[in-house]
């Protein structure tokens, strides 16, 4: 790799939203505006991104609104530059298929596997909670670490509902691993692009160019005829399920929050018992 270039640690999900980065990254635009980007995939999620951005283990990260924003609330000295996906996040909610729960007041007092507290899991099965007018006791949250520990948990009985993102759990659905029996969306863009404070103010000139090569990525990915192959060759995902995904899923282009709606999102913490 060239000296010339500035080295950004950028952290993500294993998942099929962060296709974009890693075509533009196939496609040489970081290292034509002078960034050698060193992606690191987090399948623990949110929770664990912010963690390791507070200890100056990545510089930025692509992480849930929700997430950020219960990060910052508590401390956590990082920055929302700007949102990633405009489209809200759709949740499953899964049980094994060995139970008979049908609805959110079945799952009331049942044990909820999530990633790691303050993950994006953790987060909304509290929202869900609160839309349902039940509450979830701590020691009813069975940590899991990722999407495999869920599965393992779930079949073990260790733990009896879990909510995740449902086009990355529906493999997992067709195989008879999970059972789906409702979703919560979330009322709000789902991904923002964050930043440690301290990367912020000794590298504005580098952040600038990574933040606009994820725009420019963004944009020119969504224009891309093969988009469909490519997500579902690289997060092996049923191509139907990629088109329908497509559909409901808009990034973002261009550097820009909107403060209304952290605002929302803060509020809606605030009323689940998060913040």
């Amino acid at each position: 790799m060239s000296e010339n270039l500035f080295p950004i640690r950028l952290a993500g999900v294993p998942e099929h939203f962060n296709m974009p980065i890693h075509w533009a990254k196939n496609k040489g635009i970081f290292e034509r505006d002078g960034i050698d980007l060193q992606w690191l995939d987090f399948a623990t999620g949110t929770g664990a991104m912010c963690e390791a951005l507070k200890n100056n283990e990545i510089d930025m990260a692509i992480v849930l609104t929700e997430g950020a924003i219960a990060a910052i609330e508590k401390g956590n000295l990082m920055t929302i530059l700007q949102f990633y996906v405009l489209s809200p996040l759709h949740w499953g909610i899964h049980i094994s298929p060995k139970k008979n729960y049908k609805n959110a007041t079945d799952i009331a007092d049942k044990r909820f596997a999530v990633s790691r507290l303050g993950s994006g899991s953790h987060l909304m099965a509290k929202v869900l909670a609160a839309e349902n007018n039940f509450r979830i006791a701590d020691e009813n949250f069975v940590i899991v670490n990722n999407i495999d520990g869920a599965a393992k948990a779930l079949t073990a009985d260790d733990a009896d509902v879990f909510l995740w993102e449902k086009f990355t759990t529906k493999p997992l659905v067709d195989k008879g691993i999970f059972q789906k029996i409702g979703e919560i969306p979330t009322p709000w863009p789902c991904f923002v692009v964050v930043a440690r404070n301290n990367f912020i103010e000794e590298n504005k000139e580098a952040l600038m160019a990574v933040v606009g090569c994820i725009n420019e990525a963004t944009e020119k990915f969504t224009e891309l005829k093969n988009k469909t192959t490519l997500i579902a060759q690289k997060y092996n995902l049923n191509e139907k399920d990629v088109k329908d995904w497509i559909k409901s899923v808009e990034w973002s282009h261009s550097p820009v929050i909107d403060q209304d709606i952290l605002e929302q999102v803060k509020e809606t913490l605030k009323k689940s018992g998060v913040l």
